[in-house]
């Protein structure tokens, strides 16, 4: 039986891992919106990209407003402790 080691991840891959959601709402936010305003058939596919938007907006919101709490704690304890830790390659 073949045991797989997998190592711990990169700082690269985890910038990535962290930057990726904001690349496809920064790609979908524009046309989710050019979408809903340029609809002249009225083919009710507006909702559909409505609700796309404000799902990526929203996880986005959340996404950065913990970290921007992971980065002020780990500031206000000099580098020390980071809650929930998606800050600490600032450090």
């Amino acid at each position: 039986q073949q045991q797989h080691s997998s190592s711990p991840p990169t700082r690269g891959s985890i910038l990535y891992g962290a930057t990726f959601l904001c690349n496809i709402t920064l790609t979908l936010g524009p046309v989710g919106v050019w979408m809903t305003t340029n609809d002249q058939n009225h083919d009710h596919n507006n909702e559909y990209w409505d609700r796309m938007t404000q799902a990526h907006c929203i996880a986005i919101g959340v996404d950065q407003g913990l970290w921007w709490l992971d980065l002020l704690v780990g500031l206000a304890s000099g580098g020390r402790w980071f809650p929930i830790g998606v800050a600490r390659y600032v450090f």
